[in-house]
């Protein structure tokens, strides 16, 4: 009604339709607009999410890439994707990293006067197989319906394409050839081949425990001769207060729209396409002949016939078949969907009724009999059904955007908060509590963090530090206390002394029974301690009982076969070895393998120059990720 008023604009109608309409504009525009101005997603979508020397990466970008992943992920997975898991599994950041890293490459890439011409993106194109058939390009329009159909902009594929030829021009121009000297080839294939058959025995110190004794006297005058070897280091103690998702997750509420926002951002979460579950005869037509061809096709509908008539379909796959993979299981292809299979095969699949079987389907690979089992039509989970999941996910995601707005408003205090109560003040949920001393190079037993106390000693006492990551948070401390270095009375240390001091005796007649075993093995006795074969021992592997002994691997692959080594001092005893054989070496051999070795260890090289010109190329530029950002275009 109100477009009569507007029809005839000299009437009086017209201006009160005018003011009419007005005054429902600036109606929605206060109810509305604030939320919308204040959503993070849509400021994101306006800022970008990164920026590598002040040029944004766009979120749209960012988005386009994230929802490539999950379907990737889901594809090779089969499970479910969600903003929760992928935050878990570092994705967003990863996702945003590689942006970046593709940003930088290009750049690195003009700074080194390289470039890719309109003519290679398009012959790139026309040589990937998957826009290719026999071996020949799928022209145009295939090759637009194919990006059209894996909702790829055809502008972006090839921008992304012409990024990644120029990292590899890049990447040729870092890496070229590297050069790898014959001794060095040597060298590493023995390191990475040899082996050695051995015989081991190990003594350990604590089979002398009870052949010794320290006497309290004795501990006293080792205490007396040096009590300064005997120092306390600086100690400390701190206030700490913790913060976490848990310790926060009663601020946050999460809104019905939000909810709803959620699952239209996700729709492709909650939705399930066309499944099928069929069994097929497959006939080849080898020969390309006419003749073989019609003879195939009329094969394929005569079976089709019996398989309706009621022969086991199962039986007739097994029998005629040339599906190798699947005849012996009555032709059962399993679930798939349409883009599982060739289109002329799931034009058909997805037309039929379950129980029904199909006239021959020419396909590339022959000449097939389809039988359907089930259809599955595509679904979308209601809302309601997934309502309180998607709450519980955005609970979690919001607190933990949460702990990272605190954490953030925290930091930007430490430096002026003269002490704890004053950093958290107008935070009524976070209370303090206090540390046990601890030295620099201890962890702080509360926190579980060796990282607490290194910061806790870079502080000032009576400052506040922080935030320091804990496994399950952040911390930040107050530093309560120093207790300087002291050397403490012996009778704090008297234990210790003791235990110490049998502990070193006990070692001591290890290795001696260790020198008197191999007198004994050297001048051909065999001792009372029969040895424990190692029969496959590789550079980098325990020897036995010893444990790893590095140390050990030259001295053993250096000797011959008879020869003993050792004593070798292990952490918790003494090995004698005697080596029975060494292999993985032979002239002969190395010979064949030489060449593939060598561009074995040339690929390893360039991949080392690779990682290290990309660590350095990144210091060149000004890196920016904005966490925030990423999460809130995720919902």
């Amino acid at each position: 009604m109100i477009l009569e008023y507007f029809r005839n604009r000299k009437s009086l109608g017209w201006f009160f339709g005018a003011a009419l309409l007005g005054l429902v504009i600036i109606a929605f525009v206060a109810l509305y607009f604030p939320d919308f101005m204040g959503d993070p997603a849509t400021a994101a979508l306006r800022r970008g999410v990164a920026w590598v020397d002040g040029q944004p990466i766009a979120a749209s970008t960012f988005l386009d890439r994230y929802r490539d992943t999950a379907r990737a992920y889901q594809e090779q997975t089969g499970g479910t994707f969600s903003t929760s898991l992928a935050r878990r599994l570092g994705i967003p950041e990863q996702v945003a990293t590689d942006l970046v890293r593709n940003r930088v490459l290009v750049l690195e890439a003009e700074r080194h006067g390289l470039e890719v011409s309109d003519d290679e993106v398009s012959e790139a194109i026309r040589s990937t197989p998957a826009f290719q058939q026999n071996g020949v390009f799928i022209g145009a329009q295939a090759y637009l319906n194919l990006l059209a159909s894996a909702r790829l902009d055809p502008r972006d594929f090839e921008a992304s394409l012409r990024a990644d030829l120029l990292a590899d021009k890049l990447r040729l121009l870092v890496t070229g050839t590297p050069h790898v000297s014959d001794l060095e080839l040597v060298d590493e294939y023995r390191r990475r081949n040899e082996h050695a058959s051995l015989e081991l025995w190990f003594l350990p110190n604590a089979a002398h425990t009870a052949d010794v004794e320290a006497t309290e006297e004795e501990a006293r005058a080792r205490y007396d001769a040096d009590p300064a070897a005997l120092e306390i280091p600086a100690q400390r103690r701190v206030r700490y207060l913790t913060l976490s998702e848990q310790t926060l997750a009663e601020e946050v509420t999460v809104r019905r729209r939000e909810v709803q926002r959620h699952y239209d951002r996700n729709l492709f979460e909650y939705q399930t396409g066309d499944q099928a579950t069929a069994s097929h005869i497959l006939l080849r037509a080898d020969s390309g002949s006419e003749g073989d061809e019609a003879a195939t096709m009329t094969l394929a509908a005569r079976l089709a016939e019996r398989a309706r008539e009621g022969e086991d379909f199962a039986e007739l796959a097994r029998t005629y078949s040339a599906d190798e993979a699947t005849a012996a299981t009555g032709g059962s292809l399993g679930a798939f969907g349409p883009e599982d299979m060739v289109p002329e095969f799931s034009e058909v699949v997805f037309s039929m009724a379950p129980g029904e079987i199909s006239d021959p389907v020419r396909t590339d690979y022959g000449f097939h009999v389809i039988r359907l089992e089930t259809r599955q039509p595509a679904e979308t989970t209601p809302l309601e059904e997934v309502a309180e999941a998607i709450e519980s996910q955005l609970r979690q995601e919001k607190a933990a955007e949460r702990l990272s707005e605190r954490v953030i408003e925290l930091a930007d205090r430490v430096s002026s908060a003269r002490s704890l109560d004053e950093l958290v003040e107008g935070h009524p949920l976070l209370f303090a509590q206090e540390s046990t001393l601890f030295g620099a190079s201890d962890t702080i037993v509360e926190l579980g963090s060796e990282e607490a106390a290194r910061l806790a000693f870079e502080t000032e006492v009576g400052g506040v530090a922080g935030p320091v990551q804990l496994p399950l948070g952040v911390a930040f401390m107050e530093v309560l206390e120093e207790q300087p270095p002291r050397i403490p009375e012996f009778d704090e240390v008297r234990e210790e002394l003791l235990a110490t001091m049998r502990e070193e005796r006990a070692a001591a007649l290890a290795e001696a029974a260790a020198d008197a075993l191999r007198s004994t093995l050297a001048s051909g006795g065999s001792g009372e301690l029969d040895p424990t074969p190692l029969t496959n021992w590789f550079r980098g592997s325990a020897l036995g009982a010893a444990g790893l002994l590095p140390e050990a691997e030259a001295a053993v692959f250096g000797a011959g076969a008879g020869d003993l080594v050792g004593p070798l001092q292990a952490e918790r005893g003494f090995a004698l070895v005697r080596v029975v054989e060494t292999s993985g070496h032979e002239p002969d051999t190395f010979e064949e393998q030489k060449d593939a070795f060598r561009g074995q260890l040339v690929e390893e090289k360039k991949t080392r120059l690779w990682s290290a010109f990309l660590g350095a190329a990144a210091q060149r530029y000004e890196i920016r990720i904005d966490r925030e950002a990423l999460y809130a275009l995720l919902g």
